[in-house]
């Protein structure tokens, strides 16, 4: 292991319970496999096909993320192959899970996806959105809701991306206190390659980053 790498992991385990996701998107299963042997067990890749192909390159207990948009057409394909998909925010996406869930005796686990920032090019739900849409969701067979995801704010100004990350923390918390079926608040996803520092200062207990993990592979 580099020593860039160590003190990456240090910076992040640091803090009490934080799981870190290695984004692979961008690398083959060699290096998947040298960073699991620096102690990385979760992976985060962002297509469906690319995924399903490492998967079955990497003879090793992953446990894999999605952390891209999940399309209707490809449900079937993610139900028994992801812990985690990080991307859920629409009715109809819930719906189609919930439909193919039940069809095969599954359950998919899910992070609600929250759009704060209300920004154009991203997708998520607005703050305001959170609470409904848990509760409908939380009606759904084959759906199990384990916390909220978000992108940091797309600026560089420091004091504005830890507000936009404490008003998530914020929200997971409140949250957290009015229980739901089939919604557990576990996981706050929040934190990259650029901002995962203020994300745990500001409550992460997830991160997500690519770059810094594999650039010193």
């Amino acid at each position: 292991m580099s020593e860039k790498l160590r003190e990456l992991m240090a910076s992040i385990y640091a803090y009490p319970d934080v799981t870190l996701v290695a984004i692979s998107k961008a690398v083959g299963p060699e290096k998947i496999e040298r960073a699991y042997h620096c102690g990385i067990r979760h992976f985060g890749e962002n297509r469906v096909q690319d995924a399903l192909l490492k998967m079955s390159q990497c003879d090793l207990p992953i446990a894999w993320h999605f952390v891209g948009r999940l399309q209707t057409n490809k449900v079937r394909k993610v139900l028994d192959k992801f812990s985690l998909v990080h991307s859920l925010c629409s009715k109809q996406l819930a719906e189609e899970v919930s439909k193919v869930a039940q069809a095969e005796r599954k359950v998919v686990s899910f992070l609600v996806q929250v759009d704060n920032a209300e920004e154009a090019t991203k997708q998520g739900l607005s703050p305001d959105e959170v609470w409904p849409f848990m509760q409908y969701v939380s009606g759904l067979p084959g759906i199990s809701v384990q916390g909220l995801m978000t992108i940091g704010p797309n600026t560089t100004d420091k004091a504005l991306i830890s507000k936009g990350f404490r008003q998530v923390r914020d929200l997971y918390d409140e949250l957290s206190r009015f229980p739901l079926p089939a919604v557990e608040m576990r996981y706050l996803s929040m934190g990259m390659s650029a901002d995962y520092q203020l994300a745990l200062a500001a409550g992460s207990n997830m991160v997500r980053i690519g770059t810094a993990v594999f650039a010193h592979l």
